[in-house]
């Protein structure tokens, strides 16, 4: 491929944060599943020392030790794609990040750190070609988005998560791939952070409308914001100088599903999402009602970690074993594992916790226990749906603060 300016301006890829060492027990390499077809046939890793050639992604470099458990050694999949997976005991929710384009993994782990604890959710964010210790750069929008159905697949197909129980999360440029995911899964929900309308609406903003006709279309993202059927939050600040805040609006404006704006009048592109409850906080907690939980364990497979010397053919035995798999039909699970221990574990906490409180007479208490044991039992029946257990007691419901949309700019 030619040299493409405006993908190096577009895709700036800064200074890698971070290595394959950095987070033990959050990085994960997950198969890089084109965004328009499934994944053909398992590849075939070579062997310490060997060459191989992969598609998506390209390789992810390195060498690694040999060592009894998979360590995080150095990545040397061809077709891989790094991400990381933050927990968060009992939710319900996976929320796939696709982060902007002047940060990496690394620089944004902190943000999604305090993120999951204060929404209670899992975060899958993953990595653009390029970026950090992902090879397969420099990145442009189609492998952007490759990456993206990629992590999106991996949720679907190998972690087996229901489509009520995933959001979407896209922030600057990430608005764009995160809307395509969004076209092709009904997901919980969408939510775009300061995002553009399109590539060449941004560009007549930059360059005017004469030089804009010369660029093409990156991420048409207003006309395909009308394919999405799931709900839509969009924030964007009124205080944006990098992309216009009435980009955000006429999304919003665009979009045919059920819909929440909110446009801060002193949130700028860069702002801090948590540093004001009424940016992202609140709207996230009534729009969506979180946090919610299962009593399902989630469980990362081994294979996902970087596999060490003469780990490859588990590796391709365990992946080819859930691409087979008819995992999702009709969407929903079609399959049911028996109850894991720690759900059984958590009914007779909470049996046992009912029991205190009635002897304490906390009727009151006693009245939630036998709730969430009411859930729970459901859950575990075997016409429940995969994840859902209803909600836990709600927090005390908050106004919403949003702010008047800018005017549009002429």
């Amino acid at each position: 491929m030619g040299f493409d300016l405006v993908s190096r301006l577009l895709f700036p890829s800064p200074a890698s944060s971070y290595g394959p060492e950095s987070f033990p027990d959050e990085l994960i390499y997950v198969p890089a599943w084109p965004a328009d077809g499934a994944l053909a046939q398992v590849p075939s890793w070579p062997a310490d020392g060997a060459s191989g050639s992969g598609s998506g992604s390209g390789s992810c470099g390195g060498s690694s030790s040999s060592s009894s458990r998979p360590e995080r050694a150095e990545p040397r999949r061809p077709s891989c794609v790094p991400c990381l997976f933050l927990e968060y005991p009992s939710a319900r929710f996976v929320v796939l990040y696709i982060h902007s384009n002047a940060e990496d993994l690394g620089r944004c782990r902190p943000f999604l750190t305090s993120f999951r604890a204060q929404f209670q959710v899992h975060v899958l964010a993953v990595e653009y070609p390029g970026y950090g210790i992902a090879s397969g750069g420099p990145c442009d929008e189609h492998r952007a988005t490759d990456n993206a159905f990629a992590a999106m697949r991996f949720i679907r197909e190998v972690l087996r998560w229901p489509l009520d129980s995933i959001l979407v999360l896209g922030r600057s440029i990430g608005c764009g791939p995160a809307i395509r995911v969004a076209t092709q899964y009904e997901v919980a929900g969408l939510i775009l952070i300061s995002p553009m309308r399109s590539f060449k609406e941004l560009c007549r903003d930059v360059v005017g409308w004469l030089a804009a006709s010369a660029f093409e279309e990156r991420f048409p993202n207003a006309e395909r914001i009308k394919q999405v059927t799931s709900p839509l939050l969009v924030v964007h600040g009124q205080k944006d100088e990098v992309i216009p805040c009435r980009h955000g609006v006429e999304l919003f404006k665009a979009c045919r599903t059920r819909k929440l704006l909110v446009s801060p009048p002193t949130m700028a592109h860069n702002t801090d999402l948590l540093s004001d409850v009424n940016f992202l906080v609140l709207p996230m907690l009534q729009f969506f009602a979180l946090p919610d939980y299962c009593f399902e364990e989630l469980v990362i497979p081994l294979w996902a970690y970087a596999p060490t010397a003469g780990d490859d053919d588990g590796f391709d035995t365990e992946l080819q074993r859930h691409v087979d798999s008819p995992t999702v039909v009709g969407g929903t699970k079609t399959e049911r594992q028996e109850p894991s221990p720690s759900v059984l574990s958590m009914l007779r906490w909470l049996l046992s916790d009912a029991a205190a409180a009635a002897s304490s007479s906390d009727t009151k208490g006693v009245g939630s226990r036998l709730q969430l044991m009411q859930r729970g039992l459901a859950d575990l029946g075997p016409e429940a749906p995969r994840g859902r257990s209803g909600a836990m007691p709600s927090t005390p419901s908050a106004k919403i603060f949003v702010g008047r949309p800018a005017s549009p700019q002429s």
